[in-house]
C-alpha cells in the first residue's frame, strides 16, 4: 500500500513521530507518497522568509521528502498524478504533460530547499518559489471564483422564479430539500462535467456541448469523491454563508480528494489518503470511498495491527 499525507500532517508531525510511523509503515509494507497539491502548498509559504508558516512548511516539506523518498541510483520522490491529469488520463487518453519532467522538476526543488544552508541559497531558490507561490495564488483564486459564480447564477435563477434564498433558508423544510438538491447525484454529475471540460481546456481541446452521459458515468464511477467534495463545497458557501475567499485553501482539498477512488494506485500498487480534513471524509462517505481514506490516528492504530476501520469514525476530527 502507498501512504498520502496531506499537508497537515506533515506540518503537525514531529521528526520522532515519523520516524515511528515509517518504521510502522516498514513492516506492514507500506511505502510513502507525494501529491503535488500537497507540496505546492508547503512551498509556496517559502517564497518569503518573512512568511509566518515558513518555519513550520520547511519542515513539513523535509519530512515529506524523507517520507516519499526511494532509491533509483539517486534520491527519487514519488508523486502522484496531479487531479486534472488524472481525468485527462481517463477520459481523454492523454497526459497533460510529461510527468517524469514534472516529477524531476518538483523533486529537485524540493530536495534543493531540504539542504539549502545560507541567504545565498535561499536567493538562488526564491525565483523557482516564487513561481510555485504565484501557481497557488491563482489556482484557488481561480476555485473561488468558479464557486463564486455558480452561487450567483443560482440566486439569480431564483429571482426569475419569483424566490429568494433567504426565505428558503428560513424555513427548515426548504433549506433541507436545497441542501438535498445541491448534494444530489444530478448536482455531482453537473461537476463532473465541469471537471471533463476542464480536463479538455487543459488539453487545449474544444468541447461543445455537455459531456455524453457515458462520458460523466465514467468519471462519477472513476472518480466518486471529488464531485461530492466540491458540490459540499457550493451547498456550504450558498447556505451556510461559507466564506470560500477566507478558507480558499479547501480549493486544494477538493484536487487532493482525488486520491480518494477504489481506482487510485502507483505502478499497481493500491494509494490509501491520510488526512484530518472532514469535508473530505464526508464526500468519501457520501461517494462510497471512506474504506480509502484514514484519521490520522485511525491511521496510526492501523499501522499497530488494531482494527481501525479507514473513514469509520474520527478519533480526533480536525480539520486539515
Amino acid at each position: 500500500m502507498m501512504s498520502v499525507f496531506d499537508t497537515n500532517v506533515y506540518r503537525r508531525l514531529t521528526d520522532d513521530q515519523l520516524a515511528e510511523l515509517m518504521a510502522l509503515e516498514r513492516a506492514r509494507s507500506v511505502i510513502g507518497g507525494a501529491c503535488y497539491q500537497v507540496c505546492e502548498e508547503l512551498l509556496a509559504h517559502l517564497a518569503r522568509p518573512d512568511d509566518p508558516e515558513f518555519a513550520y512548511c520547511r519542515a513539513g516539506l523535509r519530512r515529506l521528502a524523507l517520507h516519499c523518498q526511494h532509491y533509483d541510483g539517486r534520491p527519487v520522490l514519488r508523486f502522484l498524478p496531479d487531479a486534472l491529469d488524472q481525468v485527462a488520463r481517463s477520459v481523454h487518453g492523454r497526459a497533460l504533460d510529461d510527468g517524469d519532467d514534472i516529477a524531476a522538476s518538483f523533486g529537485a526543488l524540493i530536495g534543493s530547499v531540504v539542504e539549502a544552508d545560507g541567504a545565498d541559497d535561499w536567493a538562488a531558490l526564491r525565483p523557482a518559489l516564487g513561481e510555485v507561490s504565484a501557481r497557488v495564488v491563482a489556482s484557488r483564486a481561480a476555485f473561488t471564483r468558479g464557486v463564486r459564480e455558480i452561487a450567483s447564477k443560482f440566486d439569480r435563477r431564483l429571482e426569475l422564479r419569483g424566490g429568494n434564498i433567504e426565505s428558503i433558508l428560513k424555513n427548515r423544510e426548504r433549506r433541507a430539500a436545497l441542501i438535498r438538491a445541491l448534494e444530489s447525484e444530478e448536482s455531482c454529475r453537473a461537476v463532473a462535467g465541469m471537471f471533463y471540460r476542464s480536463a479538455a481546456a487543459s488539453l487545449g481541446m474544444t468541447v461543445l456541448g455537455a459531456p455524453s452521459t457515458g462520458i460523466v458515468n465514467q468519471i462519477m464511477a472513476r472518480f466518486p469523491t471529488p464531485p461530492r467534495a466540491f458540490a459540499r463545497v457550493v451547498r456550504k458557501a450558498i447556505c451556510d454563508g461559507f466564506d470560500v475567499e477566507k478558507h480558499e485553501t479547501i480549493a486544494y482539498d477538493v484536487r487532493i480528494s482525488f486520491l480518494v477512488t477504489g481506482f487510485a494506485n502507483f505502478d499497481g500498487v493500491a494509494v490509501r489518503l491520510v488526512t484530518g480534513d472532514r469535508d473530505i471524509h464526508d464526500a468519501a462517505t457520501a461517494a462510497g470511498t471512506a474504506s480509502v481514506v484514514f484519521w490520522p490516528d485511525d491511521y496510526r492504530a492501523w499501522l499497530n495491527g488494531r482494527e481501525a476501520v479507514p473513514g469509520e469514525k474520527p478519533i480526533r476530527a480536525r480539520r486539515g
